[in-house]
């Protein structure tokens, strides 16, 4: 992909102003029926339970939050046009853990999978949960293999067989580690969302396309993708089901009230400073920031 000089010049000059081992945390989702989710997260993704309330359901993995569900049965669908989640994505540290998960969700669920792509930085494949919530499960190739031109990665999408992909890779190192890789927003303006996300949050940006922005720290391909193709022209959101939040996690504490500040310079409004930052983006998609 060609940029003229300029991208390269403002690429740089952003670099590293967030943390370079940011991590990607806790997606919260508003949903209607808790068990049926958190049925098809910890039986069919195979997301451990970390605690569960009344109305609230946490899934993750070695005591890390990877999903919670939160019970709101009186909220509306959201829209497909309207601004939200895209997609949560689980990267594996095993394709064997991966193949095996595949090949449970096709047997429990078999009418959840909805694709799958070689994105040459990664082996990806796509299901939507019960509620119409979409999920990536994908495994990361070495970043030795990545390809880097002029501050962006080289991404694709060629097809991958998921059934060649589990009698290849099933019998392999069966590592449980997962944890959540990226977060996919649906946004109405991706301009605005570079803006926001690059110009004043502090990511870069590690590839675009005319509808879409994907932006990472660390040289990560990408930890936030956000795109148009259903919600172009996308006013604020209200409360529905589907995204409450997503989370965000700095080295440390010092990392968060830099962040803060300069969300406050630029006069973005925080919903709350203490413990976790809280603020929203131009579409009211909430993001929660902590330390570690």
């Amino acid at each position: 992909m060609a940029v003229d000089n300029r991208s390269i010049m403002y690429i740089h000059m952003i670099n590293n102003i967030l943390a370079p081992s940011l991590e990607v945390g806790n997606t919260i989702l508003n949903i209607k029926d808790t068990s049926k989710l958190q049925k098809f997260y910890q039986s069919g993704v195979g997301l451990e339970l970390l605690s569960k309330e009344k109305n609230e359901v946490v899934l993750g993995q070695d005591q890390k939050k990877i999903i919670t569900l939160s019970g709101a049965p009186d909220l509306p669908y959201a829209l497909k046009t309207s601004a939200g989640l895209y997609h949560n994505a689980i990267v594996f540290k095993s394709r064997g853990k991966l193949a095996n998960t595949l090949k449970r969700l096709f047997k429990d669920y078999p009418n959840s999978f909805i694709g799958s792509a070689d994105h040459f930085v990664s082996e990806a494949f796509y299901f939507v949960d019960p509620e119409g919530n979409e999920l990536e499960l994908y495994f990361d190739r070495d970043r030795s293999q990545w390809e880097w031109e002029n501050g962006y990665v080289k991404m694709g999408v060629e097809y991958i067989d998921p059934i060649s992909y589990i009698h290849t890779y099933s019998a392999q190192d069966d590592s449980e580690e997962k944890r959540m890789g990226h977060v996919h927003l649906k946004v109405g303006d991706v301009q605005i969302a570079r803006k926001f996300y690059v110009n004043t949050v502090g990511f870069n940006v590690t590839a675009e396309m005319p509808q879409a922005l994907f932006v990472s720290v660390g040289e990560y391909h990408h930890h936030i993708g956000m795109n148009s193709w259903q919600s172009f022209g996308a006013q604020p959101r209200n409360n529905s089901l589907g995204l409450q939040s997503i989370e965000l996690i700095l080295p440390t504490k010092q990392d968060v009230d830099t962040l803060a500040s300069r969300l406050e310079k630029n006069n973005i409004p925080l919903l709350q400073k203490k413990e976790t930052l809280i603020f929203q983006d131009p579409w009211n998609n909430v993001i929660n920031i902590k330390s570690q």
